[in-house]
């Protein structure tokens, strides 16, 4: 937790650091395990996305998001698709952050989150008049 209050403090190398050692004590086995790895990489990206780091954001979302794979966290990766749409969009791959914004909507779709769908449609919708 003290990543985040740095986070918001605007303490990001801090954060970062904070978010390295959390990941590091904690043990990444079993579906709990990996839930919690997957949201340490969210917040780690979501730094790097302030710091205008957007390839390490990317890679941080696209860790979060194999964390995922299988499991039932639809509404969550919905989230993490959405979050890695828009660094990718700021990093200059438009094609990417729109088939992201899709994958977003997919799972959001999946989760029946209504605010997961309001997001990922106007995502999308902006993204597809940008292109």
């Amino acid at each position: 937790r003290m990543g985040d209050l740095r986070t918001l403090l605007g303490d990001y190398a801090e954060a970062l650091q904070d978010y390295g050692v959390a990941q590091a004590i904690t043990p990444e086995a079993g579906a709990e395990g990996a839930l919690t790895h997957a949201r340490l990489n969210h917040r780690l990206a979501r730094v790097h996305h302030r710091l205008g780091e957007y390839a390490a954001a990317e890679t941080e979302w696209r860790r979060g998001l194999h964390l995922l794979e299988g499991s039932e966290e639809h509404e969550f990766a919905s989230w993490l698709l959405a979050e890695l749409s828009l660094a990718l969009y700021r990093n200059g791959k438009a094609e990417g952050a729109l088939e992201s914004a899709r994958q977003a909507l997919q799972e959001a779709e999946r989760a029946g989150s209504s605010v997961a769908l309001a997001r990922a449609h106007t995502l999308t919708s902006h993204l597809s008049r940008l292109l």
